[in-house]
């Protein structure tokens, strides 16, 4: 008694990837390194004290609530009388509450906008050139000069200190 198995290569090994789907894989890692680069915040001076700006989602809010209370002084007229308060975060852990002018106050807002503007730029940049890759060889070594690992492995310790503070509120 003689019978067929009629079974596919399909049917044992799964397709291979194509390359979009395995450059999708790596900008869904670029995608993680720029949230969380985002959210580990930056680092400003004032005074000559390095203070450290977190931009998780409830600092974010904060942050434009002021923006808005600033435009607010200078639409009626009170510029020079504006000051913005601030809870200035210092490596050390310290806290100092910083005062700002309306000029003061501005100049960081416009600095955090540019950073943030900057890294969002830098992760779509990545990203194109990612999926601009035609060969798995060319991904491969795609990933490796934008030292993808490297950045995602800073990204994870970023990650991992700001994990249970955070609502990870940003999208790119």
């Amino acid at each position: 008694m003689a019978f067929t198995v009629n079974i596919k290569q399909s049917d044992i090994y799964p397709p291979l990837p194509t390359i979009a789907e395995l450059a999708e894989k790596e900008t869904k890692r670029v995608n993680f390194i720029v949230t969380a680069t985002i959210l580990g915040g930056f680092d400003y001076e004032v005074n000559g004290t390095t203070y450290h700006f977190s931009y998780q989602s409830s600092d974010q809010a904060n942050w434009m609530q002021e923006a808005y209370r600033a435009d607010e002084a200078v639409a009626n007229g009170q510029k020079d009388t504006y000051r913005a308060y601030w809870q200035g975060h210092k490596a050390d852990g310290g806290v100092d509450t910083l005062v700002f002018t309306y000029d003061e106050f501005k100049t960081i807002l416009m600095y955090s906008g540019t950073w943030k503007s900057d890294i969002l730029a830098s992760g779509w940049n990545m990203k194109a050139q990612l999926r601009a890759c035609t060969t798995e060889a060319e991904l491969k070594a795609k990933v490796k000069e934008l030292d993808i690992d490297a950045k995602e492995r800073a990204a994870r310790k970023t990650y991992a200190t700001i994990s249970a503070e955070s609502d990870f509120g940003i999208a790119i």
